[in-house]
């Protein structure tokens, strides 16, 4: 896991893995030993394996159909940009510039509409301002936290300015707004956050603090996040900011795996094939 730490942690996302950390490290076939209460936890997924791994092998043919990042969980292309507009007003929901200064809260679902057209000018490129200015007014101010806000474009600013998505990259700022979304109980929040601890953010002055990554991946893993279910596995391994316990980590790559995480599918395949091995050498499996 150390490559990573020579990578700007981001939210955008490869959607065929699924994860922040994922993306920024190159994998290879890795033997990991197979310890007694690791080959206990294998052995549960045996009866399901076969028919786990055919899906996952259908699923491989589908991945050019995914959307370039995993979060957002939508993502716009640039031809919908007028018919996210005209699904806004559909809504009866202000214009986006007139957002900040509307007296009454906006519905949940001018909210997404909104987050959407947001979405489309920032991860796009259309307008990158246009679209930060939207996700500040959903997010509501950031030094007014007794403000209720949308977490997810609490997110979404937060990522903007740690990319520099169309605009100037500012880390401070946007570990800001990271923290006030995983406070406010958003799992991309936290996930992102753990992910800034993990590698660091060296503008920002955050140090690398893998205990805290980690416990911001449980929180994350806790909220049902793919990647942090994932990241869990990986620190359990490794023992990242936690004591090792590969055994505890398949459940949680199962769990991401079953999610679409083509990582965490990768870890559990050469896992079960390396126990496989292991049990025809010393004539256990099926036993």
């Amino acid at each position: 896991m150390l490559g990573l730490r020579r990578l700007r942690p981001v939210a955008a996302v490869v959607a065929a893995t699924s994860s922040v950390a994922v993306d920024r490290r190159s994998h290879c076939q890795t033997r990991r030993g197979v310890s007694a209460s690791v080959h206990a936890e294998l052995a549960k997924l045996r009866p399901g394996e076969a028919a786990m791994r055919e899906k996952w092998e259908q699923d491989e043919d589908k991945w050019h159909l995914l959307p370039p990042r995993a979060w957002p969980p939508y993502y716009p292309a640039t031809e919908e940009l007028d018919l996210l507009r005209a699904r806004l007003a559909d809504e009866g929901c202000p214009p986006v510039a007139d957002i900040a200064s509307c007296a009454a809260p906006l519905s949940e679902a001018c909210v997404r509409r909104a987050f959407d057209l947001a979405t489309c000018l920032t991860f796009n490129n259309i307008d990158a301002p246009a679209g930060l200015r939207t996700y500040k007014a959903l997010a509501g101010e950031i030094d007014s936290p007794e403000v209720a806000g949308d977490p997810e474009s609490m997110v979404a600013v937060g990522v903007a300015l740690l990319e520099g998505l169309g605009l100037p990259r500012d880390e401070a700022e946007g570990l800001r707004w990271l923290r006030r979304a995983a406070a406010a109980g958003s799992a991309q929040g936290a996930y992102e956050l753990g992910v800034a601890y993990y590698t660091g953010l060296d503008d920002a002055g955050l140090a690398c603090d893998e205990q805290a990554a980690f416990r911001l991946f449980e929180t994350a893993g806790h909220r049902g996040h793919t990647g942090a279910l994932f990241m869990l596995a990986d620190c359990l391994i490794d023992g990242s900011g936690c004591a090792p316990d590969p055994a505890r980590a398949v459940p949680l790559l199962h769990a991401a795996a079953e999610r679409g995480h083509r990582l965490a599918r990768a870890y559990l395949r050469e896992w079960l094939d390396e126990d496989a091995e292991e049990s025809q050498r010393f004539g256990l499996l099926g036993k």
